[in-house]
């Protein structure tokens, strides 16, 4: 596209830059900070609590064992924090000398159990924040919530309400006779083959004839 000048000359216009418009989402009026991976899924930010000390413990790598269990149900994973091998934890665990060690570890496994709860909660009603890209941009996030973790802690929770019920019975709802018909079954094949056996052996000739000698 041109125009003339004020001498006449033509001169080539240029067409104006199209600016994309990005929607940055806020929270609390202040604009959250950008995704450093993309696809990456960012956690919900946790009360502060103070973890489990397990003073009563004194060996300091089984502290730190003990401390990372009650985070978390994994065992690698409370063997790594303490810089130990798993066979060294499972040594640990299976020492029934220790009390004091056999009462704090399941104090630990307790803890660390209930806190996979509130997770797998967490993500099934509030969900995970997500980023949301457009033509290669991040232009803000979602919570993204997961129905099948919904389902298998409902399943769990209230299983004489949610679970699948699978119910078998035997003759007039009485229990299932595996045995008896097992047997019953045995006993009429075992009949059927005596029977058969007996047609044969009728169907051979009273006496054999005899073999030509070779000499």
């Amino acid at each position: 596209m041109a125009k003339q000048n004020a001498t006449g000359e033509q001169v080539a216009m240029r067409k104006p830059k199209r600016t994309r418009r990005v929607r940055k989402e806020t929270s609390g009026g202040q604009p959250r900070l950008p995704l450093p991976i993309r696809g990456r899924l960012l956690a919900m930010p946790k009360a502060d609590a103070e973890p489990p000390c397990f003073d009563e413990i004194r060996h300091p790598k089984k502290r730190a064992y003990l401390v990372a269990l009650s985070a978390s149900p994994s065992l690698n994973d409370a063997a790594s924090a303490a810089g130990i091998d798993r066979t060294t934890g499972w040594l640990w665990r299976r020492d029934e000398r220790d009390s004091a060690f056999q009462a704090a570890l399941a104090r630990a496994r307790t803890l660390g159990l209930e806190a996979a709860v509130s997770e797998a909660w967490r993500r099934a009603i509030e969900g995970v924040e997500e980023p949301v890209y457009q033509g290669g941009r991040l232009v803000g996030t979602i919570m993204r919530k997961s129905d099948t973790m919904l389902i298998f802690m409902l399943k769990g929770e209230f299983p004489e309400k949610y679970r699948e019920r699978y119910e078998h019975a035997g003759v007039n709802g009485g229990p299932i006779e595996l045995v008896a018909r097992a047997s019953a079954e045995v006993d009429t094949k075992l009949a059927y083959l005596s029977a058969r056996m007996d047609q044969l052996m009728a169907r051979l000739p009273k006496t054999l004839p005899e073999l030509p000698s070779q000499s």
